[in-house]
């Protein structure tokens, strides 16, 4: 006769099974992260932290991304308590000193970024390395004279000068520049126009990059940033992989004290072709010690 087991047995036997990877869970080493409500999307911030956890965990060092969000200043005394050893950092410049001024001294805060200024401070991903060889592609490529419009919410960040450094590497120039305001795409269009422009670097986000896209002209070859969406119908320049995926993997090696590891970059044709950039080491920007001197911006995708 079979063993019989009750519905109670079989509801603790599930609960316990089900109970063991729980615990293992929140047993693990809490790695706060410290960043803001203003601009930073909860799809991001929930990507970003399963990216993290899943690096880390290959690496041998299993943690519990803990997010701590500010929406104000003084919020951050508050959440500041309590970090006594590593802590992630991913805020704008203005949000980013405002933590560090809360944390107590035996904090090792380790600031991250998508890569969009140059900041040697900063664990990022290649964003303006990506701008820069795209760049030279382009005057190689599309032609010397290039416009760079430019959405409001980019337009503090070092990406346009990384385009410009770029292209001028390879003879090219820029000789449009222009910053779109939000409803107002079609007019920024119009403002390149009669340029004679070989091509335009278009650098936006979310919505902004949308209302851009939807009055591009025909016949205008541009050039973009994952970021900026344009895939289709504008050539766009990548990291070897996700962003997010660059940013977790150096993150981890930074934290171990490893050399960060090298990223490979490639641009996407309107027609899916695929082009290697070369490294992002062969970009030259940042040893440009007068470039470097920018304006930052507190929204997270253009200030860090």
């Amino acid at each position: 006769m079979p063993p019989h087991f009750s519905r109670r047995a079989l509801l603790a036997g599930s609960t316990g099974l089900a109970a063991a990877p729980l615990l293992a869970w929140v047993a693990r080493e809490r790695l706060p992260l410290l960043t803001h409500s203003r601009g930073v999307p909860g799809a991001f911030l929930n990507s970003l932290i399963e990216r993290l956890e899943a690096r880390f965990a290959e690496a041998g060092r299993p943690v519990r991304v803990e997010p701590r969000v500010a929406t104000q200043h003084r919020d951050l005394v508050r959440l500041a308590q309590g970090c006594t050893g590593d802590a992630l950092l991913f805020a704008g410049a203005g949000w980013a000193q405002a933590w560090r001024q809360a944390l107590p001294s035996a904090a090792r805060p380790v600031q991250m970024s998508l890569g969009a200024e140059l900041d040697p401070t900063h664990v990022s991903a290649s964003t303006w390395q990506a701008l820069e060889l795209g760049g030279q592609w382009s005057a190689r490529t599309l032609g010397p004279r290039a416009g760079v419009l430019v959405a409001v919410d980019q337009a503090a960040s070092d990406l346009p000068l990384a385009f410009e450094h770029g292209l001028e590497r390879a003879g090219g120039r820029v000789v449009r520049r222009v910053v779109a305001l939000p409803g107002r795409a079609a007019d920024a269009w119009a403002a390149l126009a009669g340029g004679h422009l070989d091509v335009v670097a278009v650098l936006a986000s979310g919505e902004q990059a949308a209302a851009l896209w939807s009055h591009a002209p025909q016949g205008l070859a541009t050039l973009t940033h994952a970021w900026s969406g344009g895939e289709g119908r504008s050539h766009v320049v990548h990291e070897a992989g996700s962003a997010l995926d660059t940013l977790a993997t150096r993150v981890v090696a930074q934290l171990q004290g490893r050399s960060l590891p090298p990223s490979l970059l490639h641009l996407t044709t309107p027609t899916g072709l695929v082009t290697s950039l070369g490294p992002a080491d062969s970009a030259t920007l940042a040893n440009q010690a007068h470039l470097s001197l920018r304006n930052r911006s507190a929204f997270p995708f253009t200030g860090c």
